[in-house]
């Protein structure tokens, strides 16, 4: 047992490497004409780390490839948003994918994930770039490609990568609240993206549309989802909802700002993608912690909720007779 596990740990940080490295490569390919050979290496694979891991942090003093002039090259945004998207997908939907070719068949978590990946990225496409029509401004000046190229990037980044080449104070608010749906989401489970995750949501959708069809069982692809499935999907998504309600409420006790823009700086950092409508620098002290400690938990806790929640159960000596709770 141990040494398979050993073995799918060096599965997984042989083809992280390999999969950071290639990224770097590529991107060096097209930076080293403008950065040179040694700094355009070092940076290309600065950013290849950066946008698989999800991280959000570049070298351009915040302002994202757009300082060289790449912030519309499609070659580099897609190079990079290919990172993020095998980054937020995670090893268990990688190593499906890489095994399709000889089993014919992908798991239902895989599907889910893809068919959820999918049509977030299909509705940031439609409200995103066409920002313009919500009283945004942060896509003004650019040209029908810019527009396109930039507003796909962001909806990529948007999951919990966190670059950005536009102006996000900028956006119009139904451009600014996709982003923040998009975050508290997050990516799958087993990757490097943050947010409540998208299982949580598929399987909440999927209890809930039981529930109006009149179904006891919730079915997905002809598969039942256990209840334990279930009250953890529940646990995550109330537990991480508090959390968020309860930072933004001290957070508007604490200090000045727009309410939605306080929401959005709270969940930008419990996705930990980094996102911010221009709240962050006017932190005090306290709110800065309550960030941190957002960002901390955003990170684990979902993770280790779902941990304890995995753990045995206790036996029990006694049941106790049910009675029905009226609802609705």
């Amino acid at each position: 047992e141990t040494s398979k596990i050993m073995r799918f740990a060096l599965t997984v940080l042989a083809t992280t490497i390999v999969i950071q490295l290639i990224g770097a490569v590529a991107l060096w390919l097209r930076w080293r004409v403008t950065l040179g050979n040694l700094r355009g290496a070092y940076i290309a694979l600065f950013h290849s780390v950066s946008s698989f891991c999800n991280a959000g942090f570049d070298l351009f003093s915040g302002t994202g490839p757009v300082l060289f002039g790449y912030g519309s090259d499609p070659y580099t945004l897609i190079v990079m948003m290919t990172l993020i998207i095998i980054g937020g997908l995670g090893i268990i939907v990688g190593l499906d994918l890489l095994t399709y070719y000889w089993d014919r068949r992908l798991s239902v978590h895989t599907r889910l994930t893809l068919i959820l990946t999918l049509t977030l990225y299909i509705f940031g496409m439609i409200v995103i770039p066409l920002d313009f029509a919500f009283e945004g401004t942060a896509f003004e000046g650019m040209s029908l490609g810019e527009r396109f190229w930039e507003g796909l990037f962001t909806v990529v980044s948007a999951r919990t990568a966190g670059l950005t080449i536009i102006p996000m104070d900028q956006l119009g608010h139904a451009s600014a609240l996709t982003i923040l749906v998009s975050m508290f989401i997050g990516g799958a489970p087993a990757s490097m993206a943050g947010g409540v995750t998208m299982s949580t949501i598929v399987v909440l959708f999927a209890a809930v549309y039981s529930t109006v069809r009149g179904n006891p069982y919730a079915v997905v692809f002809g598969r039942t989802i256990p209840f334990e499935t279930i009250a953890k999907a529940v646990a995550i998504m109330t537990v991480s909802s508090l959390l968020v309600f309860v930072v933004s409420l001290l957070l508007l006790a604490e200090m000045s700002g727009t309410f939605f823009s306080i929401i959005f700086e709270v969940v930008s950092a419990f996705s930990n993608t980094g996102y911010s409508l221009g709240t962050t620098s006017e932190l005090s002290s306290f709110g800065r912690l309550l960030i941190a400690l957002t960002m901390f938990w955003g990170r684990l806790g979902p993770l280790t909720l779902v941990v304890l929640l995995a753990q045995r159960e206790r036996p029990t000596y006694a049941r106790y007779p049910s009675e029905q709770i009226v609802m609705g």
